[in-house]
C-alpha cells in the first residue's frame, strides 16, 4: 500500500508540475530578452549579423567565406543574440538603432543651430514670417482699397450684404426672395 500511495504521489506532483507548461511556447525570460535567433532566421537577421561580421569578428567581405563557415559564424552571433550578451544595441535592430543616431544627429544639429549667437529658434522664425506675410498682404489690400473709387468699394459692401441676405433667404425657404438678390447680384450685359 505505501508503494502505491507513493506511485500516486509521485504521478499527481508531475501533473501538477507539467500543467504550468505551454507547449510551443518560448519562455522569453529563460532564454534572451531580445527573442530567440534559430538558423533558419538568418536573412532576417542578415544585417545586424553582417554589421556584427564587421565589429565584432572583423570580418568585412562575407561573401568569402564558405556556407560552412558563415553557419558557424551565424552560431556565434545567435549564441550572443540569445543570451543577450551581444556587445551593441545596433547588433539586435539595426534599422533602429539607426534611426535613433539619426534623431540624436538631429536633435544635436538643433542645439547647435540655437546655442549660435543671435539666431531665433525655428518657431519664433516661423512665427516671424508669418508676421511679415500677413502685414504684406494688409498693405495690398490697403493700396487696393485705395486705388478703389468710393462708389466702387460701397458696391462691393453691398454685394456682401446681398450675398449674406440670399443666404439667410435660402435657409428660411424664401425662394422668390432668393431669385431676385441673384437678379439683383447678376453682372451687368452692358460692357460698353
Amino acid at each position: 500500500k505505501k508503494k502505491k500511495a507513493k506511485k500516486e504521489k509521485e504521478k499527481k506532483h508531475r501533473k501538477e508540475k507539467g500543467k504550468g507548461k505551454k507547449m510551443g511556447a518560448v519562455d522569453q525570460d529563460a532564454f534572451g530578452k531580445y527573442g530567440i535567433l534559430k538558423e533558419s532566421d538568418f536573412f532576417k537577421k542578415q544585417q545586424e549579423f553582417t554589421v556584427w561580421m564587421l565589429d565584432v569578428q572583423g570580418i568585412g567581405d562575407t561573401s568569402q567565406l564558405t556556407k560552412f563557415e558563415l553557419k558557424e559564424h551565424f552560431k556565434a552571433y545567435m549564441e550572443d543574440y540569445n543570451t543577450a550578451t551581444l556587445p551593441h544595441d545596433k547588433y539586435i535592430d539595426y534599422s533602429t538603432w539607426e534611426m535613433e543616431q539619426w534623431k540624436k544627429k538631429k536633435k544635436l544639429e538643433e542645439k547647435k543651430k540655437r546655442s549660435s549667437a543671435g539666431l531665433l529658434l525655428e518657431s519664433e522664425m516661423d512665427e516671424e514670417k508669418r508676421k511679415q506675410r500677413k502685414q504684406k498682404e494688409r498693405e495690398f489690400d490697403e493700396m487696393i482699397w485705395a486705388t478703389m473709387k468710393k462708389d466702387k468699394v460701397e458696391e462691393m459692401r453691398n454685394q456682401e450684404l446681398l450675398k449674406v441676405e440670399m443666404k439667410l433667404a435660402h435657409k428660411q425657404g424664401d425662394m422668390d426672395r432668393v431669385r431676385s438678390i441673384e437678379a439683383r447680384l447678376a453682372p451687368d450685359q452692358d460692357y460698353s
